[in-house]
């Protein structure tokens, strides 16, 4: 990494050397940070929970467990999560129906 900032032809001792560029070196350095987090956090969750799933799979096939029950157990452990939101944006594209209606929500009267 240091090779290629030594490569990429600036000049480091006379920006270093101007205070007023220091903190927009500290900031640009904070941001590039931040977003490498941003990307690699999330990626590493996402592999994580995968590889946890593949071995609970792994386990309860080796149990005997049918494919709708582990189908099952996997669904109750995300708490339907993929469910709810492959449906998120149905929802608001279905039509009422008669007991629904905006006017029959429940709405308490004092």
């Amino acid at each position: 990494m240091l090779l290629l900032l030594a490569e990429a032809g600036i000049d480091w001792n006379a920006l270093l050397s101007k205070p007023d560029m220091l903190p927009l070196l500290i900031v640009t350095g904070f941001a590039g940070i931040i977003g490498l987090v941003a990307i690699i956090v999330p990626q590493w969750r996402k592999a994580k929970q995968a590889g946890d799933e593949a071995r609970l799979k792994e386990r309860m096939i080796e149990r005997g467990f049918t494919a709708d029950e582990i189908v099952s157990v996997i669904n109750a452990g995300l708490g339907n999560h993929r469910t709810r939101k492959a449906s998120r944006g149905t929802a608001k594209n279905t039509p009422l129906q008669a007991d629904q209606s905006p006017a029959s929500a429940n709405v308490e009267h004092g």
